[in-house]
This record gives C-alpha cells, structure tokens and sequence, in this order.
C-alpha cells in the first residue's frame, strides 16, 4: 500500500487498471499504410501499362 502523509492509502485498483489498459486509436500502423500505398503504385503502373501495350484509343493517337 502506498503511504499518504501519516495514513496509509489503498490503491484504487479500478483506476489502475484502466490507466494500464488505456485504448488507443483505431488506425493502421505507418509501415501498413507504406505498404498500402506502394501497393496502390504498383497496381496503377500495371494499369497503365496494359493500357499502353494494347494502344490509345484517343482519336488524335491514332495512324491516318
């Protein structure tokens, strides 16, 4: 027990534990939205690089 002055004071464990157990916010981690993000590059160069292998189909790109 903790000593308070010349009397001796119970812990609270109540508040004890929720100090111990306090919740944090509900995000993703920083490496997971590096990862998420490195994986939306990757998915938007694929795209566009099957978009140019098969052609524009822009009117002004396209042989007379």
């Amino acid at each position: 027990m903790k000593k308070h002055g010349n009397t001796i004071k119970p812990r609270d464990v109540a508040a004890m534990a929720l100090a111990h157990c306090r919740g944090g916010a509900h995000d993703k981690s920083p490496g997971a939205k590096r990862q998420a993000a490195r994986r939306d590059l990757a998915r938007e160069m694929a795209a566009l690089n099957g978009r140019r292998n098969k052609g524009s189909q822009e009117p002004f790109f396209m042989a007379a």
